[in-house]
């Protein structure tokens, strides 16, 4: 008999959102494989397999919020039949929902703030709702309070980009050229940004040419491979306008040391990096680093949350190659 996959109850919360699917219908599974992850508003829930077998259907798709203790997928043996109890996917072709899809934390956001839901565009997974949509929006009071400026919380690091540097040098020798140290940092950037963000992981990277300081729009920078996201890195399709919720700004052919960037209005921060300075390691060997530069928008994420994104992108620099394979 086919098992259900349930969401389970976190923290007496009656909803979730499916934020990713790591199997899809058709594919193997053991007991204790990870399904899904889903996000409560209080933290993200890891849903395992119940069973061996198989997933027979998948009944939400990413984005899709699901009330909990509701079944999200089944799992069982090939071929098996079994009755749905709950909507497909939209993706799949069920109704269009009458009120936007949204996280439990852009939910709570809009309670603590004031703002109705209804009105927003999203900009998440399939257009649903997340945080940052909130934050951008308040009325009356809160709007005065937003528009006024915040001064940004301005962090910085310096993390060894030897590795990257080493990679590069491989890449070269095996005929793989253009990709640039910046395209290293704007991809473990981007990876990082995903495991502090609830959304889409939508880019703008600015970088110096010939011409002046150019931006690309790079959609769902976290999903995309080295070599691709070096293509689209160096489009430089930006119309001037600022899109995504995130620029990386790769300022090192201006030979600056350090790069504090400007956070574009509707974005949630920026990182910048400098050049790349020539040093020595504990045992004397030349090694080279940089100075990375985040600046976060107080109104849409905490110094915590900062920290730890800026934490995260050092530690894919310094395992960059690891990114590679997953």
């Amino acid at each position: 008999m086919a098992a259900q996959v349930i969401v389970p109850a976190e923290g007496g919360l009656e909803s979730c959102i499916i934020t990713k699917w790591h199997k899809q219908a058709g594919d193997t599974v053991v007991l204790g494989d990870l399904l899904c992850e889903a996000e409560t508003g209080k933290a993200a829930v890891d849903i395992l397999s119940p069973a061996d077998g198989c997933m027979l259907a998948v009944l939400y798709g990413e984005g899709e919020q699901v009330p909990t203790l509701t079944p999200v997928a089944y799992v069982g043996q090939p071929g098996e039949v079994v009755e749905q109890t709950a909507p497909v996917s939209e993706k799949s072709g069920s109704r269009a929902r009458a009120t936007p899809l949204s996280s439990p934390r852009a939910k709570r956001a809009a309670r603590e703030r004031g703002v109705g839901l209804a009105g927003l565009i999203g900009s998440g997974y399939g257009g649903s709702i997340v945080e940052r949509d909130v934050l951008r929006t308040a009325p009356g009071r809160v709007a005065e309070e937003a528009s006024a400026v915040a001064a940004p919380y301005i962090l910085n690091a310096d993390v060894c980009v030897e590795p990257l540097s080493q990679l590069q040098k491989r890449l070269d020798e095996y005929g793989v050229s253009g990709i640039s140290i910046g395209d290293m940092v704007l991809m473990a950037a981007a990876r990082a940004l995903k495991t502090v963000s609830d959304g889409e992981v939508d880019l703008e990277f600015a970088f110096k040419t010939e011409g002046g300081l150019k931006t690309s729009v790079i959609k769902s920078a976290d999903r995309l491979s080295l070599l691709t996201l070096s293509e689209r890195a160096k489009a430089g399709q930006g119309n001037g306008q600022a899109e995504g919720v995130f620029t990386v700004y790769d300022l090192s052919g201006y030979s600056l040391a350090q790069v504090t960037p400007p956070i574009r209005e509707g974005q949630i921060g920026a990182l910048g990096m400098g050049r790349p300075e020539i040093g020595h390691d504990a045992d004397g060997e030349h090694v080279q680093s940089m100075t990375l530069t985040l600046a976060i928008d107080p109104r849409a994420a905490g110094i915590e949350r900062g920290a730890t994104f800026l934490k995260q992108v050092c530690a894919n620099i310094e395992q960059f190659e690891l990114l590679l394979v997953r």
